[in-house]
């Protein structure tokens, strides 16, 4: 029983990543349609005017002339705008709907813009409730290894000091997984990218705060291999933003730590309440119950479970049913 139920789980999980693949692809296929004319057009725009600031300075050559506009869109950081591909759609495609947003590939001409619009109506709430559902099932699997650290360590130390134990070890291993490693590999395939340079990429990135001078393959000449490159980086990316978001709630679970909620509603017991009305209804008692059974993990050795958390938990509700 308990096999089919994971099995449906991960079958609807890939699913809804599956189709939301699908809305990438289509998205930047119709990106790619659109922008193509525009983009043609420009580079026809660029040639005619090289052509005759040639012809009106016949001392220059057109290769060093070349050379020269290469060297200026390296610097400015916008050589991939020149040689668009499907794959910088996708990209593009990709840190729209994340709300990421370069800017360094904007869209050229209006009907691009138009349909951006709409591509991210639908696509931001779908990439919103998608790192939602992955971050929900990550916070199953941490709660599993807070429930271990408590029936390991729940006879020498307080509830509260495991939790922060939890948070400390998951937000480490995020740090590692999201940001240092990364910005290692990024330090060593970008030839010109320092290791801050790529921390500093990948924090502005996973964070969606997106103020970056370049994008990585930006110097890739290789078609292929900067597809592929890109291809990873997409995945960086939104797995990033799923574990940021772990650590997110799993440093707002635990409310000791909260200071702005512990500020906003201050409690005489330290914790934070939800103000409700006098009378207890049923939707009140469902969460109270839901809440003391998904922190109440039970010591399988002794039996009796974590009494300090239990009544540490149970404290912090009995004020919801007692007015």
């Amino acid at each position: 029983m308990i096999d089919q139920v994971w099995s449906s789980s991960v079958a609807r999980y890939i699913g809804i990543f599956g189709l939301y693949i699908v809305y990438l692809l289509i998205g930047s296929s119709i990106f790619d349609a659109i922008e193509n004319p525009s983009v043609h057009n420009r580079i026809q725009l660029l040639e005619q005017g090289r052509n005759r600031f040639l012809r009106e300075n016949p001392c220059l050559d057109r290769d060093s002339v070349d050379s020269y506009v290469d060297e200026v869109l390296e610097i400015m950081g916008h050589s991939n705008v020149t040689r668009p591909s499907y794959i910088t759609w996708l990209f593009f495609a990709s840190t729209l709907v994340t709300t990421i947003g370069y800017g360094q590939v904007p869209p050229l001409s209006y009907g691009s813009k138009a349909f951006a619009i709409c591509f991210c109506t639908l696509g931001v709430p779908f990439t919103l409730i998608l790192l939602k559902t992955i971050t929900e099932k990550l916070m199953d699997m941490t709660s599993q290894f807070l429930e271990y650290l408590n029936r390991r360590l729940g006879h020498l130390y307080r509830p509260v000091h495991i939790r922060l134990l939890h948070a400390v070890l998951i937000t480490t291993t995020c740090v590692l997984l999201v940001f240092l490693l990364p910005a290692a590999v990024f330090s060593a395939v970008e030839p010109e990218w320092t290791f801050l340079d790529s921390l500093y990429y990948s924090y502005m990135t996973v964070t969606t705060i997106g103020v970056v001078d370049v994008l990585p393959s930006s110097r890739i000449q290789n078609v292929e291999a900067e597809a592929v490159y890109k291809i990873f980086v997409l995945l960086y990316i939104f797995f990033g933003l799923c574990f940021t978001l772990l650590c997110l709630a799993i440093i707002n679970e635990i409310p000791q730590i909260n200071f702005l909620l512990r500020f906003l509603h201050p409690s005489p017991d330290g914790f934070v309440h939800k103000k409700m009305t006098n009378e207890p209804t049923e939707n009140s008692n469902l969460v109270t119950t839901k809440t003391i059974h998904k922190h109440h993990y039970m010591d399988r050795h002794r039996g009796d479970g974590d009494s300090n958390f239990s009544r540490q938990t149970s404290i912090s509700f009995s004020s919801d049913n007692e007015n």
